[in-house]
């Protein structure tokens, strides 16, 4: 069986490894105008947080899962150091 602590790890390691992919996936897409963004006349990629690209995505997921997954160790952590 798993402990929590692990599970946890686990979790927060996935996420790291999503937001490695989505910020090489942004730095490996070509220059293109954005448009629709607060400085519309830039002259750059689609910003690494947008959530409408693949990259986005992931780079979103990925800190989304960190920090659960740092949450969830970090409670057990506290629950062990009671007993």
């Amino acid at each position: 069986m798993i402990s929590h602590k692990m599970l946890g790890l686990i979790i927060a390691v996935i996420g790291f490894a999503f937001v490695v992919t989505g910020t090489i996936m942004f730095l490996m897409e070509p220059l293109e105008p954005v448009q629709n963004t607060f400085c519309g006349y830039c002259m750059t990629k689609q910003p690494i947080y947008c959530y409408k690209t693949l990259h986005g995505l992931l780079f979103d997921l990925g800190w989304l899962l960190v920090m659960i997954g740092s949450v969830v160790m970090l409670f057990y952590r506290k629950e062990e150091l009671r007993q």
